[in-house]
């Protein structure tokens, strides 16, 4: 593993804006969002979701789901997270566009009852940068003597604007590294892949039940061996709606393209559930999550999640003088625990089963790779 390109990716995301993402697109805030490549995550279609926790239900501080600018009256006891997103008060509807309005005391909802922790929450313009890296041990390659280990980082920086005809407007550098140590060396395979892309979002604000995204990411994907080719560019897209029907239920439908090695074209579809202020069930395809609210040990909201996802990733590589490419492909069962804090930074850790794995190439065979063990970890800031 290069000790170098580790701190080369470090630096480059430590240097990037602070800004929370805003966008709310059917993502997981805490999926692998580089999609580089699963449009993944994180995260996953774009960087957020309808439903995006955390927000307060402490009275006062700031709840999403009624419009005005809010007082902040001394904390109340029960209940108490922190809204790590505003850093002052709110002189704007971010559900139903209503004029400015002082909201005192009390939670409130535009469909009548309490307000969610998993509410639809405000955009917040400007920059956000992200950074996960990932481990995979040694697994063996079946039919050939071969053992392959995998070690990922991922890195993003996100500027989220209003546009002039009120639709918000995202766009996204995004930068992965892949590191392979197969040992016994019997496939033609690199060591170190690279996948540089540009993600343009387009999505509606949240002012009626119905709500929209569409997505397009060219990406770079090789192993900058010589000059690149055509096999190194993927072309992937998103088109999907949102209807939320109660403050507990958005159904979701549309789809997803990837440009891979076996190109798909998916059905990102389902329903989000939110049936009460601690648990949101994010019942979707090719992502699915459930949370649930930990508490504020030491002051720090914490939630643990479980979630399952397919993820595919392709990328161009040189053999002896030949452009080739292949992609890896798996389903992944993650149990984790996220942190948010009052400054707007997140962190999370996650481990568990990665299965069904396949290793494909464009002009060769392909090949099963054992079931194994993934560790993951990052940074929101």
């Amino acid at each position: 593993m290069n000790t170098t390109l580790v701190c080369l990716a470090l630096t480059t995301a430590a240097a990037a804006a602070t800004e929370p993402i805003s966008v709310y697109s059917p993502s997981s805030d805490f999926a692998a969002v580089i999609r580089g490549q699963t449009p993944g995550g994180q995260p996953y279609y774009g960087n957020q979701s309808q439903y995006e926790e955390p927000y307060s239900t402490t009275p006062g501080l700031g709840d999403p789901t009624y419009g005005g600018q809010y007082v902040q009256p001394a904390p109340s006891p029960g209940f108490n997270l922190l809204n790590p997103y505003e850093s002052g008060p709110m002189t704007y509807d971010p559900f139903l566009g209503a004029p400015p309005a002082v909201v005192p005391n009390g939670r409130y909802s535009p469909y009548g009852g309490p307000a969610h922790v998993f509410g639809p929450r405000p955009y917040r313009y400007g920059w956000q940068g992200r950074i996960d890296a990932g481990y995979l041990p040694k697994e063996d390659i079946e039919g050939v003597s071969a053992d392959l280990e995998i070690f990922e980082l991922d890195v993003e920086n996100r500027y989220t604007s209003p546009t002039a005809w009120g639709w918000i407007y995202s766009f996204a550098h995004q930068f992965s590294w892949r590191n392979y140590d197969e040992v016994g060396g019997a496939l033609p395979f690199p060591t170190d892949v690279f996948r540089s892309a540009w993600d343009f979002e387009l999505s509606t604000p949240a002012n009626s039940p119905f709500s929209y995204v569409l997505g397009f990411t060219p990406a770079l994907n090789t192993d900058f061996e010589d000059n690149s080719t055509s096999k190194a560019w993927t072309f992937d897209g998103r088109a999907i709606a949102f209807y939320r029907s109660s403050p507990q239920w958005t159904w979701v439908g549309g789809v997803v393209y990837w440009d891979r090695v076996n190109d798909r074209l998916l059905p990102y579809a389902g329903v989000i559930w939110i049936p009460n202020d601690h648990t949101e069930l994010r019942l979707l395809f090719p992502e699915a999550r459930i949370s649930k609210f930990a508490g504020t040990p030491w002051g720090v909201a914490m939630w643990y999640y479980v979630r399952a996802e397919f993820h595919v990733e392709a990328y161009e590589f040189e053999d002896s003088g030949f452009k080739d490419q292949y992609e890896i492909s798996d389903w992944r069962v993650l149990l984790g625990l996220r942190t948010e804090n009052a400054v707007g930074v997140a962190a999370f850790i996650e481990g568990g089963w990665v299965f069904d794995r396949q290793l494909d190439f464009l002009n060769g065979p392909n090949f099963d790779i054992e079931s194994g063990f993934l560790v993951r970890g990052g940074l929101r800031y």
